[in-house]
């Protein structure tokens, strides 16, 4: 039997309840214990219904129910069966429109079946009652969470409104698939990915697709490691059209709110930073945000940092930055992975790493003309000989762009 919890098959079942207590009025001593369990059962009754309006029930909660109100329906059924055995309606007079009066058969005991239905009523009660409690329970466990969860949104806001997972989407929603397999397949990508303590510097002419490949490399790092907690990944892609929001706090900021929103709980570090400076409202330093950093560091086995166009930060900005990710590394073996033009003060910086030029491989420009031919006149995207001409051609002279 299905129950539609608060309505239909359960309402039926208080109104049931109800029913039968109306039915015991007069009845001698030997039923007055059945009564009262009848009468516990109705009230427990109307405080699922109540509770039921108050909560959302999980789907295994909701088929618990539905076997405790199967449960009801099935003994008060039977005890109604067992009120037509001990008892009769009458009337005191003849006359037919008067109101019908039952009349009980005098015993001297508690027959052995009301006593077995006796009962059936308590533990049915008492498993409402029980589920009452995990209702209870579940629900103050719910807003705990939805309180704690509020307040780790307005801490990691509070580090930084900053939000790179949209400009990561973005990309994601540009880059044509199956492009960028040459750099995750290449021999320095997965030497990179799967030693600890690395740097992989990825220079690029302009127009090269160094941050479509960043987001390919953020996006295989993102599914290759889904599943696993202990492993984080945070990255920053920068904008010369943006440098006012590319300071070196801001920036440390969103590295340490990305690693921080991963975690299954809003890490120590980050809630002591926020009640140090929310009262004064003051902002973190960069070496209290650095020190925040290592310490969110050690929560995970393995970090891989990623950071997109070094070219288009401030100067100043990006030696900061490049220091304080160094030291990090130094300190706690996280992985780096960076793009830029060949600017030589940058090139520099990595001397000592392992490299990986990014161009537009030819297979990458034949896998996107191919998925864009149709954006062409009719007469172009319909004849085949024209596609292969305009595909060559353009993917044999794009001298990696």
């Amino acid at each position: 039997m299905s129950f539609g919890f608060g309505v239909g098959d359960f309402i039926a079942v208080i109104k049931l309840a109800n029913k039968i207590r109306k039915e015991f009025a007069g009845a001698p001593a030997q039923f007055k214990e059945v009564s009262e369990e009848v009468r516990s059962l109705s009230i427990v009754l109307q405080d699922v219904d109540v509770a039921l309006s108050e909560n959302d029930l999980s789907s295994s909660q909701r088929e618990n129910l539905e076997n405790i109100a199967s449960g009801c329906k099935s003994v008060l059924d039977d005890l109604q069966t067992a009120l037509y055995k001990y008892c009769e309606l009458g009337t005191k007079t003849k006359d037919l429109s008067k109101t019908a009066k039952r009349t009980w058969k005098r015993l001297t005991w508690e027959p052995n079946d009301i006593r077995d239905l006796r009962y059936r009523i308590t533990s049915n009660t008492a498993l409402l009652s029980s589920f009452i409690q995990q209702c209870t329970s579940s629900n103050v466990v719910k807003l705990v969470k939805k309180q704690d969860d509020r307040e780790h949104r307005e801490i990691l806001d509070w580090l930084t409104p900053l939000d790179y997972a949209t400009q990561q989407a973005d990309f994601i929603s540009r880059r044509q698939p199956g492009t960028g397999k040459w750099l995750l397949n290449s021999p320095e990508y997965w030497a990179w990915m799967r030693t600890g303590k690395q740097t992989l510097f990825c220079p690029g002419i302009p127009g090269a697709g160094k941050t479509i490949l960043s987001c390919t490399i953020i996006d295989d790092l993102s599914i290759r490691y889904r599943d696993d907690p202990n492993v984080g990944i945070a990255y920053l892609y920068f904008n010369f059209r943006r440098q006012t929001e590319q300071k070196v706090i801001d920036l440390e900021s969103s590295l340490l709110k990305q690693l921080a929103q991963s975690q299954p709980s809003l890490p120590g570090a980050v809630k002591d930073l926020y009640n140090r400076h929310k009262q004064r409202r003051s902002r973190p330093s960069e070496d209290e945000l650095l020190e925040a950093l290592r310490s969110i560091t050690t929560l995970y086995s393995r970090v891989f940092i990623i950071v997109d166009a070094l070219d288009e930060c401030e100067t100043s900005q990006r030696e900061k930055l490049l220091s304080g990710l160094f030291d990090l590394q130094e300190e706690q073996g996280v992985n780096i992975l960076a793009t830029s033009r060949f600017i030589p003060e940058i090139v520099g910086r990595f001397t000592s790493c392992k490299s990986l030029e990014i161009r537009a491989s030819e297979e990458d420009v034949r896998i996107y003309l191919e998925g864009h031919m149709k954006q062409l006149p009719s007469f172009v995207h319909g004849d085949a000989d024209i596609r292969h001409q305009i595909i060559t051609t353009i993917s044999e002279t794009a001298d990696g762009m």
